[in-house]
């Protein structure tokens, strides 16, 4: 596989929409006088990945040979072949599992211009910072825990609206009960108590592995008959079923499933309550770090693109209850 791009120029970021004005410049200023550096560094650890895993290879062919020539052959050590055969595919499976290019720098220049490009957003990379996800875990978001451990912190607002973003790790007795992103936007609609929205089954109502761990939902289930198509995917649980439904309007219906159409079979949870909607969506690994470093592609613009969809999870929410189209930028009709 290349280690770069096979058509695109990395110095170069070309705008796709309306959603993307702007961002050339971004690019041009802040992530293009980088690239060179970047890319050479890219294409000389893919080719010490390269080289690792043809001795990998070499070796895993080597030893086992190796080991039938010492139990052929009469020799004092024909006991060692074992050992030998053993040991050589180990090393051998050590060296082509070798790590993967580290791209923490391409991340840090990523996060940096996208946050620009989105505005109002800052960005923090902390391990230690104290953050509190009691809301979440009142609206059975996420299970009860005992230590949280914060690795990205995002704060911004939008039209007004306040919000976080936080890619956590919470513990519970040593144990690790949650990974992946918690959001938290502010949004004042003068809705009393407390609503839950579960994304549990696929779109063939079978169950999202995972289901079975969540919490207790506090209030009752409440049914929707007028869009049984969301309740094919969705569970709602309000103790103000009025406010679950004025909630729940078409809009936000619309965003959910949109969201569930990207995410996939992840088992997320949104509510609302004491004035903020929360978000919890689990996940493996580090949310923010660019694709190339999985697919071994060096595609910088992708990875912007990716990037800045994860980013703009609270703007989009944000845009559609405020009666505008978050993709278009116009105002959505009634």
């Amino acid at each position: 596989m290349n280690a770069t791009h096979p058509s695109a120029d990395p110095a170069v970021f070309v705008e796709h929409g309306e959603r993307e004005a702007g961002l050339g410049y971004i690019w041009a200023r802040m992530i293009a006088p980088e690239m060179a550096f970047e890319a050479q560094r890219w294409r000389q650890a893919h080719a010490r990945k390269r080289r690792h895993r043809l001795r990998g290879d070499a070796i895993m062919i080597a030893a086992p040979l190796l080991a039938l020539i010492l139990a052929w052959s009469g020799a004092t050590a024909w006991w060692l072949a074992p050992a030998v055969a053993a040991g050589g595919i180990w090393l051998g499976l050590r060296l082509r599992r070798s790590r993967r290019v580290d791209g923490r720098r391409l991340r840090t220049l990523l996060i940096a211009a996208a946050c620009e490009h989105l505005g109002g957003l800052t960005y923090q990379r902390v391990a230690a910072r104290r953050v509190e996800f009691d809301h979440h875990v009142e609206l059975a978001l996420v299970p009860r825990y005992g230590v949280a451990l914060v690795e990205d912190f995002f704060a911004g607002s939008h039209r007004g609206q306040n919000f976080r973003m936080v890619e956590a790790q919470l513990r519970d007795g040593g144990r690790r009960v949650f990974h992946g992103l918690l959001v938290e936007i502010d949004l004042e609609l003068g809705l009393t108590g407390s609503i839950t929205v579960r994304h549990c089954r696929n779109d063939d109502r079978s169950a999202l592995p995972g289901t079975g761990n969540l919490a207790h939902v506090p209030g009752s289930p409440v049914v929707l008959k007028s869009d049984p198509m969301f309740h094919r995917r969705f569970d709602i649980f309000a103790n103000d079923e009025a406010s679950a439904r004025e909630l729940l309007g078409p809009r936000f219906r619309a965003a959910l499933m949109h969201l569930a159409d990207r995410w996939g079979a992840t088992p997320w949870q949104t509510g609302h309550a004491w004035g903020k909607l929360m978000i919890a969506m689990p996940g493996e690994g580090d949310p923010f770090e660019p694709r190339s470093v999985a697919t071994g592609t060096f595609d910088p613009a992708g990875d912007l693109r990716l990037l800045l969809e994860e980013l703009s999870l609270p703007y989009r929410i944000i845009d559609t209850f405020a009666g505008i189209d978050p993709d278009t930028g116009r105002r959505l009709r009634a």
